[in-house]
């Protein structure tokens, strides 16, 4: 009876200890590490909780990818990840500088608290701590990039790293450690990429807008159009808008996105109903019509209508006009139109990166380097094979 009541006693310890027997990540090396696979998440209810009540809660759930996506949410997500800090020497703790690095700039508060194995239990003012997110000014980030980066001083053994997200769209996490080294190659890759898709992007767009002052045809001005507003929607959805354009107007981001994804679809039919002169089938012109009517529309509704509800009906929107303009295209090249085969080619790379972003964010499909940059490949090369179409 004895042994009974002892073996109840160690369990109890065991299930009564809030990170005993959360899996931990060992951080030995310098690097980039992603750590999501061990990230454990909690969800709040609409009353939202202090660090140190939350750090003694006992339903976490885990999350067996490495990006962790959770879709929208009416309340707010805890995540919480154990850092077993373990350097090979004393230099390389003294030397090595860390970093939390957050590669999904659409979420709008970031609570980050890092915590040694002797303040978990303390108040949070005690722990190191950050706020980030796309309703803050851009000017108080530590790095000057739109992944959201701050600083992390790791204590030698346990570390309790805890982070509250509120957002209004969708709830991802792709998160990682980093050392300063590799911090500052990355960001310098990384911006050297950026910069190269806007120049390109941009330069189309003017060399197509100029084609159209000489031609005066609307099919180019509206694929200017096109090129322009995608680029919008771009830079707003991976942070360049709120870097380059409004830093000190973090407001701008409850509507930017919204507002130039539609502008974008109201664009997109203009222009493929005049590259393919669907004005000819009536049929097919009004079911255009229609699309372009509800592209207006949620333009119309974008002050009216909450953020995380509306972003799924542009998705579903977008997936409708994208998959619409391909299989018409397919139709027109299977009557030897010339030029829908370019166009069906050029719509086929963008529709498999387009909806594979736009189920990401509805959080059907995970996160990963090709949904997350897919669309970007495949807006390009869109764009180059539109312009050989025209």
């Amino acid at each position: 009876m004895q042994d009974h009541r002892l073996i109840f006693f160690f369990l109890l310890i065991i299930v009564g200890s809030p990170n005993l027997y959360a899996a931990s990540f060992t951080l030995n090396q310098a690097g980039n590490h992603e750590i999501g696979h061990t990230v454990e998440y909690w969800q709040e209810n609409q009353l939202r909780k202090p660090l140190e009540e939350v750090s003694q809660k006992q339903d976490w759930k885990t999350h067996n990818s490495s990006d962790i996506n959770l879709g929208f949410s009416q309340s707010p997500y805890w995540f919480k990840a154990v850092i077993d800090y373990q350097p090979d020497s004393l230099d390389q703790q003294i030397d090595l500088d860390w970093y939390i690095r957050i590669t999904y700039p659409p979420l709008d508060y970031i609570n980050v608290y890092l915590c040694d194995s002797e303040t978990i239990t303390k108040p949070a003012k005690q722990c190191q701590s950050a706020q980030l997110g796309d309703r803050i000014p851009f000017e108080n980030r530590a790095r000057f990039n739109p992944n959201f980066i701050t600083p992390a001083v790791f204590s030698p053994g346990l570390n309790y790293l805890y982070i509250e997200v509120m957002t209004e769209g969708s709830y991802q996490l792709p998160i990682s450690l980093i050392d300063k080294k590799s911090l500052d190659d990355y960001l310098a890759i990384n911006d050297f990429f950026r910069g190269g898709y806007l120049t390109l992007m941009l330069s189309m767009m003017l060399y197509n807008f100029s084609v159209f002052f000489m031609t005066r045809s609307k099919t180019y001005l509206y694929y200017s159009a096109f090129i322009l507003t995608f680029a919008l929607f771009h830079m707003t959805y991976e942070g360049s808008g709120f870097q380059l354009l409004w830093p000190n107007f973090p407001a701008i981001n409850t509507f930017a996105m919204p507002v130039a994804f539609a502008f974008n679809q109201i664009f997109t039919v203009l222009f493929v109903v005049n590259f393919l002169n669907l004005k000819n089938n009536v049929r097919i012109n009004n079911y255009f019509n229609v699309l372009l009517g509800l592209a207006v529309l949620t333009l119309l509704l974008t002050p009216h209508i909450p953020y995380k509800v509306f972003i799924p009906i542009q998705n579903l929107l977008n997936i409708a006009i994208t998959s619409s303009a391909f299989f018409l295209g397919l139709r027109y090249w299977h009557r030897k139109q010339s030029a829908a085969r370019l166009f069906t080619l050029a719509w086929a790379v963008f529709i498999t990166g387009m909806i594979t972003a736009n189920l990401r964010t509805l959080g059907v499909l995970p996160g990963n380097f090709f949904t997350q940059y897919g669309y970007q490949v495949g807006s390009f090369i869109e764009i180059i094979l539109l312009s050989l179409a025209l």
